[in-house]
């Protein structure tokens, strides 16, 4: 873990403002490339060199199901179990130097987070989003915050949408999603939510769905910008 850093829980006295769900990795951090090179490292010290586009499956996923996936192409000696430790330690080891926020997030949510209730839902283990959060000076900003443990089935699938969803008590307030990757963008899409692409999808991920809005960072964002494209939930399979 980076740091040791306890996130207040918020109740919010005023539920019907609008909701903004952040993805994490890739979206608010640069994490994902820290991700993939870590994990590059590891299997090529191992004798096993990954390609570019095979470990691009780390991008908008949870680690467990991803790394299950790379050691089915790229079978090692070892469990899965015991790859995930020491692949985590390693990536967790690089992010305590230093977590490189996508331009402009932090200063976006610590705007948002005035008149907008906030919640991350990420592929990430918990207690890293905790961490990472901690590290930012964040702890505060996000009422509900949902990873990795927290759904059965991670993103593409809707679940983990669902569950923030849930418990935030979504009635008919607007909501907004920020979220980077394939995998993201399908599961806010499959729940019903609207949602921005950030940043431009690499050559692997050039089916990304397409989205009503697009930013390559955060620099623009603020209030009025998030009024205008925020929306109701729509019915699951919705266009």
């Amino acid at each position: 873990m980076l740091t040791d850093c306890p996130i207040p829980s918020i109740t919010s006295g005023m539920s019907s403002r609008p909701i903004i769900l952040f993805d994490l990795d890739g979206t608010l951090i640069d994490s994902e490339r820290v991700a993939m090179e870590v994990t590059q490292k590891y299997f090529e010290a191992k004798g096993k060199p990954i390609s570019s586009p095979d470990a691009h499956i780390l991008v908008g996923r949870a680690w467990e199901p991803a790394l299950k996936w790379i050691l089915e192409l790229y079978p090692l000696e070892s469990t899965l179990e015991k790859v995930m430790e020491e692949v985590l330690t390693e990536y967790r080891r690089v992010l305590a130097e230093g977590v490189p926020e996508i331009k402009g997030s932090l200063a976006a949510v610590r705007s948002l987070m005035k008149d907008h209730r906030l919640g991350v839902v990420s592929g990430s283990h918990k207690e890293d989003i905790l961490s990472v959060l901690c590290a930012l000076n964040l702890e505060g900003a996000f009422e509900v915050v949902v990873g990795f443990g927290d759904y059965e089935e991670s993103k593409p699938s809707p679940e983990p949408y669902l569950e923030a969803l849930k418990r935030m008590g979504v009635k008919d307030e607007k909501i907004l999603v920020f979220e980077d990757s394939s995998a993201g963008i399908k599961a806010a899409q499959l729940a019903g939510l609207e949602v921005v692409a950030v940043g431009t999808p690499p050559e692997q991920d050039s089916e990304r769905p397409a989205t009503s809005w697009k930013i390559s960072n955060f620099s623009e964002i603020n209030e009025e910008w998030v009024r205008l494209r925020a929306r109701p939930l729509r019915p699951r399979g919705g266009g």
